[in-house]
């Protein structure tokens, strides 16, 4: 860059600079301030993982970005504009984070869990989630991993029937559709079925809540698809 652009680059920082040392107090005015109120819950909600802690105390970061700003403006007060360039930079620097880290929690348990579940889009049942950690984690270790993912949304359960004992759990992680759990639901079903001579038309539903039979299940089960699906492109 050449010295006849970078000159008055220089000049504003030097006289921004000069403001910002016989400047001692700035505060917001009322539109960043109604801003500031609706932004903060969500910026200091905190996250989780190792994402959560390298973007911890967002609203502070937010805070002294917003103060910079209006100081390179000379400004005694931080405007709008000020606070939204603060927000796009952290929105930045999250969405940097995210890049890196993803959704890995640090514990070794739940981010295997989590890529596993995720390799496998017909889901786990818990003697399945055993069995790939080698036996080697207790049941309360998988219980809190299995929790942990289900208190941030990243998998859900649903329980399979007609397997003439207790209902086992079947794990998904949470890209996996509600159709591809029901078809996974249908399958064990149907193998169960066979196995005891029973009709596949037998409720297989009650994982979702609700008991009714298999052609009403399918019914649903592509209302809800159509209806996230319209949501989506709405």
């Amino acid at each position: 860059m050449p010295a006849s652009r970078i000159a008055p680059i220089v000049e504003r920082l030097r006289i921004a600079a000069e403001f910002a040392k016989k400047t001692e107090r700035v505060e917001r005015d009322e539109p960043s301030r109604a801003l500031w109120y609706a932004v903060y819950p969500e910026l200091s909600a905190g996250g989780y993982g190792l994402m959560g802690a390298v973007t911890s105390r967002a609203e502070a970061q937010v805070v002294r970005l917003s103060l910079l700003y209006a100081l390179l403006d000379s400004s005694k007060q931080v405007r709008v504009d000020h606070l939204k360039a603060a927000l796009a930079v952290w929105t930045y620097c999250e969405a940097s984070a995210k890049a890196v880290f993803g959704d890995a929690f640090g514990d070794p348990v739940v981010d295997e869990l989590l890529i596993e579940l995720r390799r496998i889009p017909t889901g786990m049942t818990r003697t399945e989630i055993r069995d790939f950690f080698g036996r080697n984690r207790s049941s309360a270790e998988i219980d809190r991993a299995l929790g942990a993912l289900r208190a941030r949304g990243l998998a859900s359960s649903v329980k399979e029937s007609d397997t003439g004992g207790r209902p086992p759990e079947r794990w998904f992680a949470a890209v996996a559709s509600i159709r591809t759990k029901v078809s996974a639901l249908q399958s064990a079903t149907m193998r169960h079925g066979r196995g005891r001579g029973r009709s596949s038309s037998r409720p297989i539903c009650s994982g979702l809540g609700v008991k009714i039979r298999l052609r009403s299940c399918k019914r649903r089960v592509h209302q809800r698809y159509t209806a996230r699906r319209s949501g989506l492109t709405d």
